[in-house]
């Protein structure tokens, strides 16, 4: 079993298949960031497939930079050991690409973008 960090927008139907027919299909355990609020049936999409959900969602640019990375830090600091893949479902702004740059060394994981 690996342990997986998807990056992406949770509530897409194209996250959800991929996370639900790829890494639950395989027995991984995941995570996956949102960045706006999910709906109750996205919730329960995820807690179904035993999928933890990390909550990056801000009103504005400079709290929003402030959480994404506190949340990555946090998980990476939680997780810096037992992490094998971070997924990233879509490339993300430079912005962010640089936080998930930096913290990511703190991990051994390997980096890949679909």
């Amino acid at each position: 079993m690996k342990n997986v960090l998807v990056i992406g927008n949770a509530a897409s139907v194209w996250t959800k298949e991929y996370i639900k027919n790829t890494h639950v299909k395989f027995g991984h355990k995941v995570w996956v960031t949102y960045y706006d609020k999910l709906d109750s049936d996205v919730i329960e999409f995820y807690k179904n497939l035993n999928v933890k959900t990390i909550d990056l969602h801000a009103n504005n640019k400079i709290t929003k930079i402030f959480k994404y990375y506190k949340g990555f830090n946090s998980f990476f600091s939680r997780h810096k050991t037992d992490l094998d893949l971070i997924d990233i479902q879509s490339p993300p702004h430079s912005w962010q690409s640089d936080i998930i740059a930096k913290l990511s060394k703190k991990t051994n994981a390997k980096v890949i973008v679909t």
